[in-house]
């Protein structure tokens, strides 16, 4: 059944509704204002919406050519455009999208470059959009990048509402799990580090320990995006807490990846941490918390 709710949203060359969801899929009140600000906004920029309209419709090429990666790189395209893109960009999403491409790879990789660029716009007008996408069956691709979109909002509302769409096993929870790192609250932290003690499968650690690195980014704080100051020193310990009871308790991959993540969030805790582990690791522990130490010491941020 969700393999033909994926074709119907995704799929179809053209269809009275947007490129992820349809505005039924917002309050009343949300899609009235939606289609009024997009028409506002259509006689007042035109030619965003000319440009907007030109560059998806290379999604299709962009897609076929691409050199790695799952999805073409649109997202950086979009976000050069501004914030005079929100509108045309929501209305590719929610309201229309036409026939701007008709792959699935170019759909998806179109649905992905613009959630990217609306959610470095952090417009709260965008919220009843972001939303209503965590609540449709598509690619968990799609899922990711509205989850971290929606997750740059960063507000009390967001953070809640991610962490309580993040529960449960099926592959739209673990998309929106491993998209919410852009959500830096210490309530998203502790729902990562529950789901990252409980994973099991190798590709959802590694994906997990990865959004953990990202909620504490030790850079990303540093920036003008973060609007929860107040919140860095418990998110970014939190987060520590969880990757290194999984690099001790794993290998392999798995174990790297939570190294990795370690020295990315760069907690002042960290040293004290890995002391503390050291009292009660096995030998295999220790040989690892000593290449960990190694890391630590050599970290260019240090």
């Amino acid at each position: 059944m969700k393999t033909l709710i994926v074709l119907s949203v995704l799929s179809a060359p053209a269809f009275a509704g947007g490129l992820v969801l349809d505005a039924s899929r917002l309050a009343a009140e949300d899609a009235r204002a939606l289609k009024a600000q997009v028409a506002a906004a259509r006689r007042d920029a035109p030619r965003t919406f000319e440009l907007v309209s030109t560059f998806a419709q290379q999604a299709d090429l962009l897609d076929r050519t691409k050199r790695g990666g799952r999805v073409a790189a649109m997202g950086r395209t979009f976000k050069q455009m501004g914030p005079e893109a929100l509108w045309p960009m929501l209305e590719l999403l929610a309201l229309t999208h036409g026939d701007v491409a008709q792959t699935e790879g170019g759909r998806r990789s179109l649905a992905v470059g613009l959630l990217e660029a609306v959610g470095e716009l952090r417009d709260e007008r965008a919220a009843p959009v972001l939303r209503a996408a965590l609540d449709v069956d598509v690619s968990p691709l799609v899922t990711r990048a509205a989850a971290y979109a929606y997750g740059d909002l960063q507000t009390d509302e967001v953070a809640a509402t991610l962490v309580a769409l993040s529960k449960g096993p099926g592959a739209r929870a673990r998309a929106i799990r491993e998209g919410m790192g852009s959500c830096r609250r210490v309530a998203v932290t502790q729902a990562l580090g529950e789901a990252l003690a409980s994973a099991h499968d190798v590709r959802e650690v590694v994906e997990l320990s990865r959004t953990l690195g990202d909620v504490g980014n030790a850079w990303a704080w540093q920036t003008p995006s973060v609007v929860t100051r107040g919140e860095e020193a418990a998110v970014r310990r939190l987060a520590s807490v969880a990757l290194l009871e999984s690099f001790l308790s794993r290998g392999g991959e798995e174990q790297q990846a939570a190294s990795n993540a370690l020295l990315v969030v760069d907690a002042t805790e960290l040293p004290q941490l890995i002391g503390a582990a050291r009292a009660k690791a096995d030998n295999r522990q220790l040989a690892a918390l000593t290449t960990l130490e190694s890391r630590l010491a050599n970290h260019p941020g240090r």
